[in-house]
């Protein structure tokens, strides 16, 4: 198909909600979702608007996750000051914010951590067909999350019935259909109701998606297709009063998802990563007005993640190798808030247990022979966090300062001998952080905020006792690395007026002890990994590394959210980050930092009864050429760095009859090659994307 072809039906897509609306008479309210004022509960625990926190706060609401209509839960942060680099397509995505990336951001779907003692958490095991909306804060969590360096991802899931929907007995049924560049086809079902005393709603997915192609005239990239699936469901039963009980689960599985980078770099036959992720949980409200709270929130949850890896290297191609990692949590929080006078009050106690299964099978496809070794992480380790705190919004007129402080203990537990030495990893570390934060209103539309908040993050297993192949070499454990602490400092100025918003904000932090992973150590006596044990350093044998404390780093930047409504059916929109990350000491630029990136939107959705609109989407991020020395080293970035993108796509939608939704889409409608710096894999090309939803 040609572009001139793709440009006229990208703007034929533009057109077609007009044509709708041309044909329905104006119909008041059916389009004013956006005007619905958006409340967040991340920053402090209770329900509040944006404007009027003391952090930089971006929500993407379920009118976002409904008309980007995106493929997974990286495609859906993207437009939202949130980088993301991938290993694989499909698997191994890892967002960033400012500059942190992995166990430096924490991730929670509905207040509860997904985040564990295992290699950082990857973001395409939370469906995003099960998604309502996306609270990110932005800075050190500090009291309520002291692990959060960067910041924090809270998702929250759809539940019971919308206000407007009555009823024991509601279904939607949705379709998702993407060609060319990334060929897809999925599948979604829920049902949900309500009765005067219960709530309810399950889902569940499926996903086929097909060979990527990228842009250009790259063509397609194989091995590349694999499945994914999942299910959800929640229930929210009134005791009766203010008092609630919720039960919820899901499921979550990616089936055998390959690395196409270790086939390309020849050095596997064969590399597959299946994953799963498993939650349950169950919690207590009482919101009633009681002398010790206002509030009381008990929740307690399982969570079981496992992670293999199937693999056959090109230098041993008769060994099939089989990795399996399982990570099972049981965790609790208890929660309370206070009002007294001009004083909010919320304290609590976190608590989470978490055990390691991890091991490897070795079959020689020739002889029959089984043999069974260490794994990618200590065999039945276990990590235990602990943790109390409190924090104390108040309010004086136009002065609303935030102190908090958080008390937290962890503890990791494992031991082995192996033939490449003893690797004791028991140990404890704690610390106490706190934060303080203030909002000054200058006016009605203008608040000035600023603070002071500091971190804590300990090593964890995958910290400690990793052994495994990872981008700057072969990674052996290290049980002597130390926590990294950091004091972040942030300015911000909000602007919220009826036709125009802005969040201006600059941060810097300072970073302790920083854990980072360096060439550094040895395994059997050498500085690099003999694979085929012949005493010889070949070409594709890898060095030595550990996760080792550098000393410091300093990391800063300004971000920029803003949005302006010239007329009330038109929206234009737009945010921008950069952050530089630096080692003092060595005068070198930090790992993998992400480049100056962005996004800009124009949308139109008028006030009729068919509800269609229309968007121009531009993604945008600098040339990376800011590189250090573990960027050098790094195939996936080397010494030309990572080009420039410049990405622009089309979307639209309408209500055909009532309760069917139509979207339509041409992604990277240019058809531009373009990889995300950091990523093993590049993006998908131009790809044509409908979507369908039906509500009962």
């Amino acid at each position: 198909m040609s572009n001139s072809t793709i440009t006229r039906a990208a703007v034929l897509l533009g057109l077609a909600p007009a044509l709708a609306a041309a044909q329905t008479a104006a119909k008041p309210d059916l389009a004013k979702k956006d005007s619905v004022p958006v409340l967040v509960y991340s920053v402090n625990r209770t329900a509040e608007q944006p404007f009027e926190t003391g952090r930089s706060v971006t929500v993407i609401t379920s009118e976002d996750v409904r008309r980007r209509n995106p493929r997974n839960f990286m495609d859906l942060l993207l437009e939202s000051g949130v980088f993301m680099h991938q290993s694989a397509y499909g698997t191994n995505m890892v967002p960033f914010i400012r500059g942190f990336e992995g166990k430096g951001v924490l991730i929670l779907v509905d207040g509860v951590p997904v985040n564990d003692a295992m290699q950082r958490f990857d973001a395409n095991l939370i469906d995003v067909n099960m998604v309502d909306r996306v609270e990110i804060v932005r800075g050190v969590g500090s009291v309520l999350g002291s692990e959060a360096l960067g910041g924090t991802i809270n998702v929250i899931t759809k539940q019971g019935p919308a206000r407007d929907e009555r009823g024991p007995f509601h279904a939607l049924v949705a379709s998702r259909y993407a060609g060319s560049g990334a060929a897809s086809a999925a599948g979604r079902a829920e049902l949900y109701g309500r009765t005067s005393r219960l709530r309810y709603r399950g889902g569940y997915t499926y996903q086929d998606n097909g060979t990527l192609r990228a842009g250009g005239d790259v063509g397609e990239l194989a091995p590349t297709a694999f499945i994914e699936r999942g299910a959800n469901a929640n229930v929210d039963y009134l005791i009766g009063g203010d008092k609630t009980l919720s039960v919820g689960g899901r499921h979550r599985e990616l089936v055998d998802p390959p690395r196409y980078d270790r086939y390309a770099d020849g050095s596997s036959l064969e590399w597959l990563e299946p994953k799963s992720d498993r939650v349950a949980s169950l919690r207590f409200e009482d919101l009633a007005d009681r002398r010790v709270w206002s509030a009381m929130r008990v929740t307690s949850y399982v969570h079981r993640r496992a992670e293999s890896q199937t693999r056959i290297a090109a230098n041993k191609p008769a060994v099939h190798s089989e990795s399996p990692s399982i990570g099972n949590t049981v965790g609790a929080n208890l929660e309370m808030t206070s009002f007294a006078g001009s004083h909010n009050l919320v304290y609590g106690l976190d608590y989470s247990n978490e055990g390691i299964s991890s091991t490897r099978r070795d079959s020689n496809m020739t002889t029959g022979v089984v043999t069974t070794s260490r794994g990618l992480y200590t065999d039945g380790a276990r990590y235990i966090t602990q943790a109390a705190y409190v924090q104390d919004r108040m309010s004086f007129g136009r002065f609303v300062p935030t102190l908090g402080l958080r008390y937290a203990r962890f503890v990791s537990k494992g031991y082995e001998n192996t033939s490449a030495g003893e690797f004791d990893i028991n140990g404890e570390n704690d610390a106490v952080t706190a934060a303080a934060n203030a909002l000054f209103a200058a006016s009605k539309s203008v608040h000035l905020v600023a603070g002071v908040t500091s971190g804590f993050r300990a090593p964890n297993i995958e910290d400690l006792a990793t052994l495994d192949t990872r981008g700057l070499g072969y990674e052996i454990p290290n049980p002597e690395v130390k926590p990294e602490r950091i004091r972040t400092y942030e300015a911000g100025v909000k602007v919220s007026r009826e036709k125009v918003g802005a969040n201006v904000f600059y941060h810097y932090s300072v970073v302790t002890d920083v854990m980072k992973r360096a060439v550094h150590g040895t395994y059997n006596g050498l500085d690099y990994f003999d694979a085929n044990n012949n005493g010889v350093r070949d070409a594709n044998e890898q060095s030595i590394v550990q996760k080792i404390n550098i000393g410091e780093s300093r990391v800063a930047g300004p971000e920029l959210d803003v949005r302006y409504n010239p007329v009330p059916s038109v929206r234009l929109a737009g945010n921008y980050q950069y952050v530089i990350g630096r080692d003092p000491k060595n005068d070198t630029y930090l790992y993998r930092m992400p480049p100056a990136f962005g996004a800009a939107s124009a949308r139109w959705s008028p006030n009729t009864a068919r509800r269609p609109w229309a968007e121009l989407v531009y993604n945008y991020a600098a040339a990376q050429h800011r590189l250090g020395p573990d960027d050098l080293a790094d195939v996936r970035i080397g010494a030309d760095g990572t080009a420039g993108i410049n990405v622009l796509s089309v979307r639209s939608g309408v209500e055909l009859v009532s309760n069917l939704d139509l979207r339509l889409a041409v992604e990277n409608v240019a058809d531009r090659l373009y990889v995300y710096n950091g990523s093993g894999i590049v993006r998908p090309g131009r790809e044509i994307v409908g979507g369908l939803s039906y509500k009962y």
